[in-house]
């Protein structure tokens, strides 16, 4: 049996495709969305072995450390030419690193469009 538990954050941010197709040239110019993040990790035991609350703020802050605060007051974070795709493996990379097993990270722009990375290969 796998047991995992799942959590989820949201920032505010901008983000571009340089390289954006002529009938899809508006996305070249950085744009706002609602970045919800989502991880699913791997827990060893149903009893708090990772707590909800801490992975979803671990999860903020590598989210925020991805980009660079911009708009008044630091409101909106820069991901710049980051797909939700490339930030989702980031977010991956860094959970590994911290010693957590990612099951599934997804990154979601306005909750319509998600950029999902899995644990291992998918033929």
């Amino acid at each position: 049996m796998l047991t995992t538990i799942t959590a989820r954050t949201t920032v505010l941010g901008l983000h571009h495709w340089p390289s954006a197709p002529t009938h899809r040239a508006y996305l070249a110019t950085p744009h706002r969305h609602e970045f919800e993040a989502t991880a699913e990790v791997v827990v060893g035991h149903g009893d708090r072995e990772v707590e909800f609350h801490d992975l979803q703020d671990t999860l903020r802050e590598l989210l925020l450390a991805g980009g660079t605060a911009c708009g008044a007051g630091g409101v909106l974070t820069d991901f710049g030419a980051q797909s939700c795709e490339m930030m989702a493996a980031g977010l991956y990379e860094d959970l590994t690193t911290l010693g957590y097993q990612p099951v599934r990270v997804t990154v979601s722009e306005d909750g319509q469009h998600d950029g999902t990375v899995y644990a291992g290969a998918v033929s």
